[in-house]
């Protein structure tokens, strides 16, 4: 059986290869040009959706490339520079940029990798549960059929801009090789499964939430059925529980750090599934084929049981499912009890959760086991006929399946929208591009820098052009907020001074960009001007080069940096006064570099302990509050920040407000009088 089974998963990968190509087929005129996107009537809608496009491309290619030149920098920071691990504030996306290496080695083009990326996403996840559904129906035409409905599962191929949700491609496998170790324990089978596990790890917390659902019900069902073998196979299933667990710290351990560092990735709420969703015409509907399938397979498990291995895992799949549904919705109405998600109950409790923001994405999932379980149901429909007439049912299914995808009209009727993509032009002129990859060193800066959510937009621009040449880069658009935003955005509005380009420097940044279609000409003449007339400046930005759009400067500094924050000195307290409230409130204060080297914290940056002390007009201590705060992460020689920082402010009066570090209080790094006034009411 060794030849037919092999020659069925060749002819099968070829197929779904071609099918794979024909999702994306509208990429294929000009792969390293154009980008897929789904059809979106609103058109502002469209530009966050390419906006979210760019940021992704630009993670994946990025990683990809370190995973080619640098694999043992794939944590390092580049997006949000100089913020360390930067990646934790949104999606890691290490398991898509893992394909894209692939296209990536063969041509040094992002937008090329990108959308080879998404191609090989639907053929591996077609091709996973084809390998998956064979063991299990022992018929390759019901594990054709299949592993074509999962890897053309509708988000699969229109969430052309968030790919890593969709992350449960390598979860057939995982599954699989949880069977395998269950009934016949081996470490390599336990190995296998934590190897599949840690690429569900790898792609997003989303897919690993809906596959860890699924195999935790699967495998609660596998050791009660192989618990006479228990021997066997404990040892090599607590091996890939301690392997993925592994995995699972590397990857995820990162966004606890950055949590509890800078008190970000808190979310007040979360956005679960309506469970009307889940109904025809809607967009969590699985299809009709699926549905249908998946009812001919449960019917038949009531007649018969159909083991293979000892197993009949059809209702553990069906439970699967309801898990994996009840989990993304909000509440079950069920005998007039509304049943709350497991994850509200877990959000408390879970360190992370709470700052997932869609966990109704968890309920894409449900296509793992109701894909399987309709192999069965074809299993069903053609076991009573020869191979000839199996295949011919098998194509039937396949061509209905691609109907309900491929036909707009009937992808709206079934799930709500069409399927059917749309390109655009992504890549940037070539020009662009050569100036940037021959001339960029270091970290990147661009022009203009704004601030808050024009910022982000800005910075989501910005980053498709940073693809073609992989640095770090200022530029920060993601789930949460920089914390270093603010002081990178001061320092950018202050350029051209020397001050703020030595700051920069000692920061890391060599490169800056002016995107003069972005900027008031004049603003673009004054900065340039200003270089030929000031000694200074010419000493410190050098034009390397422009194009139509862009000038690039080389940035450097004479002035030798120094980490040690002493070099904060503080001004007197008279020379600034602040007026407050009592009760916790936000103060911006003063720091100022005196000295004439260039301050800059020392890698990695992250808030200092500091104490703030409260002093009444006759010196007396009213109030002494430790905390950990960011103070300014750079200044030139000179140079002054105002910094803001929460601290609880006494009742009212006339303050000086020391700041010092909590393990040196003989050096004010601040003195500033505050003037406390009771609240109005």
């Amino acid at each position: 059986m060794r030849r037919p089974r092999t020659a069925c998963l060749v002819a099968a990968a070829l197929a779904y290869l071609v099918v794979a190509l024909w999702s994306f087929r509208v990429i294929l005129p000009a792969p390293a040009t154009l980008l897929p996107e789904k059809q979106q009537p609103d058109e502002t809608y469209r530009k966050v959706e390419r906006l979210d496009t760019t940021m992704v491309l630009w993670t994946v290619s990025g990683n990809a490339a370190r995973l080619l030149d640098r694999p043992a920098e794939l944590h390092a920071e580049d997006q949000c520079h100089p913020l360390p691990h930067a990646y934790a504030l949104g999606e890691h996306m290490l398991g898509p940029s893992l394909r894209a290496a692939i296209p990536l080695a063969l041509r040094r083009d992002p937008i090329l990798a990108y959308n080879g990326m998404l191609i090989l996403s639907v053929w591996i996840a077609a091709l996973g549960m084809f390998v998956c559904a064979e063991h299990f129906t022992r018929s390759a035409p019901a594990a054709f059929v299949a592993g074509l409905l999962f890897g053309l599962e509708p988000a699969r191929i229109k969430e052309t801009a968030h790919p890593f949700i969709q992350g449960d491609l390598w979860a057939p496998l995982a599954l699989l090789l949880l069977h395998r170790t269950f009934v016949r324990g081996g470490p390599w089978n336990a190995v296998g499964c934590a190897l599949f596990v840690a690429l569900t790890v790898a792609e997003s917390l989303y897919a690993l939430l809906g596959v860890l659902l699924v195999l935790a019900v699967y495998g609660a069902y596998a050791a009660w059925r192989h618990r006479h073998r228990v021997r066997r196979w404990l040892g090599p299933f607590l091996l890939a529980v301690v392997l993925s667990s592994c995995a699972a710290v590397w990857v995820l351990h990162p966004y606890l750090v950055m949590r509890a560092t800078w008190d970000v990735l808190v979310r007040s709420g979360t956005t679960f599934m309506p469970i009307g969703s889940y109904a025809p015409g809607q967009s969590g509907f699985v299809g009709w084929v699926l549905l249908a399938l998946v009812v001919i397979a449960l019917a038949d498990r009531t007649r018969a049981r159909r083991d293979v291995d000892g197993e009949d895992p059809r209702l553990a799949l069906l439970c699967a499912a309801v898990v994996v549904l009840w989990c993304s919705v909000r509440t079950v109405p069920l005998a007039g009890i509304a049943l709350p998600s497991p994850f509200l109950l877990l959000k408390g409790v879970l360190p992370g959760l709470d700052a997932v923001r869609a966990l109704a994405m968890v309920g894409r999932v449900v296509v793992l086991p109701a894909s399987l379980l309709a192999g069965w149901g074809v299993l069903v429909l053609t076991e009573r006929h020869g191979p000839a007439a199996a295949a011919l049912i098998a194509t039937a299914l396949a061509a209905l399946i691609a109907g309900e995808r491929w036909l707009p009209k009937v992808a709206h009727a079934t799930f709500g929208q069409s399927l059917t993509l749309d390109a655009f032009t992504a890549r940037p002129p070539e020009e662009d591009v050569v100036l940037l990859r021959d001339h960029a060193q270091g970290a990147l800066l661009d022009l203009p820098h704004g601030g808050g959510a024009l910022q982000a937009l800005g910075s989501g621009a910005y980053l498709m052009l940073a693809a073609f040449s992989p640095r770090p880069v200022a530029a920060c658009y993601n789930s949460f907020p920089s914390p270093l935003e603010g002081q990178i955005g001061a320092l950018a509005l202050a350029l051209p001074r020397a001050a703020a380009v030595d700051a920069l420097v000692a920061l890391g940044f060599e490169t800056l960009l002016l995107h003069t279609e972005r900027m008031e000409p004049k603003r673009v003449e004054f900065f340039d001007d200003l270089i030929h007339v000031d000694a200074a400046l010419a000493e410190r930005l050098e034009r390397v080069g422009r194009t139509e759009r862009l000038i690039l400067y080389r940035m450097r500094s004479p002035v030798l940096p120094d980490h040690d924050p002493l070099r904060l000195t503080a001004t007197a307290p008279d020379a600034e006064v602040r007026r407050a409230s009592p009760g916790r409130q936000t103060l911006e204060l003063t720091f100022r570099n005196a000295t004439d080297r260039t301050y800059a914290q020392q890698a990695p940056i992250a808030p200092l302990p500091i104490e703030a002390v409260w002093e009444d007009p006759s010196g007396r201590e009213r109030r002494h509050e430790r905390v950990r705060a960011l103070l300014p992460i750079a200044l030139g020689p000179a140079g002054e920040a105002r910094v803001p920082l929460v601290l609880d402010v006494p009742p009212p009066g006339d303050y000086r407000l020391t700041i010092h570090l909590a393990a040196r209080p003989d050096a004010a790094l601040s003195l500033t009088r505050v003037q406390v006034a009771a609240a109005a009411r």
